[in-house]
């Protein structure tokens, strides 16, 4: 939201969505926001984009994701990302909002018994413990989402502190961590 101040309380019309993702001429259209689920007329927007036979990944925090399923039709080319940034504890307090974490799990059990696909993006931030890392992708596995997206955290100008993000090589060994004790989950 610090990046885009300037544009953050103006929604694009959905010719104005739909338009944008032809133009790029991509596969795959990822909807992110803020919280694309707080426009009035989401749906329109995947399904005209799907009608243009596009990918869709609608990403979300998870906070309205359940009662926003009955908008949307489960297919093979559409997917909610769902952000989950570690347990409980640390997702909690990364995403400032105590609860969220099981609001988050919930909304994904929720659309994977809908037949939707789920899909997740887990930023990883210095100082995480390769375990919670691993506990983390085994309860997304338990669930049964679809992917499982992870990527550092990096440093941008709006942030004070850059010490919470991790070096390249610090993402590697956390990732052999991972791996190394994870038998290849």
């Amino acid at each position: 939201i610090r990046e885009y101040s300037d544009v953050v309380d103006k929604m694009m019309s959905v010719d104005e969505c739909i338009n944008s993702v032809e133009e790029t001429g991509a596969p795959v259209a990822c909807i992110t926001g803020g919280e694309p689920l707080l426009h009035p007329q989401i749906q329109d927007i995947v399904e005209g984009i799907l009608a243009n036979h596009h990918f869709v990944f609608l990403a979300s925090n998870g906070l309205l994701l359940k009662s926003s399923l009955s908008k949307f039709k489960p297919g093979p080319y559409f997917s909610f990302v769902i952000h989950m940034d570690g347990l409980a504890q640390n997702h909690d307090r990364i995403t400032n909002r105590e609860g969220m974490f099981d609001i988050a799990l919930d909304a994904i059990k929720a659309a994977k018994a809908a037949g939707f696909q789920v899909r997740t993006n887990t930023t990883i931030y210095k100082g995480v413990d390769p375990s919670e890392v691993l506990q983390l992708f085994r309860i997304l596995g338990d669930v049964g989402v679809d992917g499982i997206m992870v990527s550092p955290a990096f440093s941008y100008e709006a942030v004070k502190d850059s010490s919470v993000f991790l070096t390249r090589q610090e993402f590697r060994d956390l990732f052999r961590a991972i791996d190394d004790s994870g038998n290849g989950v």
